[in-house]
């Protein structure tokens, strides 16, 4: 008779940002580690990644790799909102384990993880600041329920984006290496550029327009 040790259970779930390149060094840490590596989505098991690419296109929206024996799965799931890392053995599958929740916990967003998360929360911070901008006659011209709604309001969003950061629902999937990949802000740079100063102009102009019809109105 002998007990029985109790499997260990460990899991990571964030939102990153994982390319070609990662997804290969978890294909063959988990090759290297496992009997077994299969690499799927909600429809199809692939045998590697170039299948993938060849089904999915460059940016799939769901990827599930498990390695078994010992049993390892990593899921970076896009459209359900969460990525995670997991696993459960008796003690051979920490080493795989750990090695690959390493690769993935580097990919963080953590620019976006700023942003986002926690309460007083960089979003949060920016719609208090921009409020707290508007000049003091036209802020108490709102009427007290108003901003209090407004700053719960707030607080539930930026809390909410927090929780849906740290759960993986803003994980991007490339299966171009890197280097091949182009940055966001190199495709966009004209949009964002163009957004902003349309923003910019806009929020002005009818920043003007209501503090001038206000200033009116008091007179």
């Amino acid at each position: 008779m002998e007990k029985k040790s109790s499997p260990t259970q460990l899991a990571y779930s964030g939102s990153v940002r994982l390319y070609r390149d990662d997804l290969e060094e978890i294909v063959a840490k988990l090759n290297a580690s496992c009997k077994t590596v299969v690499i799927e989505d909600n429809e199809y098991r692939f045998n590697s990644l170039d299948e993938v690419l060849a089904k999915r296109g460059p940016s799939p929206r769901q990827l599930s790799i498990n390695g078994r024996e010992p049993f390892i799965i990593i899921n970076v799931r896009i459209k359900s909102g969460w990525t995670t890392v997991g696993t459960s053995g008796d003690g051979d599958n920490l080493a795989p384990y750990f090695y690959v929740k390493q690769i993935v916990e580097s990919k963080q967003r953590t620019l976006l993880g700023h942003f986002l998360s926690g309460p007083l929360s960089t979003m949060f911070t920016v719609f208090l600041l921009g409020f707290l901008a508007v000049p003091h006659s036209i802020r108490s011209s709102i009427p007290t329920w108003a901003r209090w709604i407004l700053a719960i309001a707030l607080i539930v969003v930026s809390i909410t984006a927090g929780q849906l950061y740290q759960r993986g629902a803003f994980t991007k999937i490339s299966l171009k290496k890197k280097h091949e990949q182009d940055s966001f802000w190199t495709k966009n740079k004209d949009t964002i550029v163009v957004a902003v100063i349309t923003n910019i102009i806009t929020a002005l102009l009818s920043f003007t327009v209501a503090y001038l019809l206000f200033r009116q109105g008091i007179k």
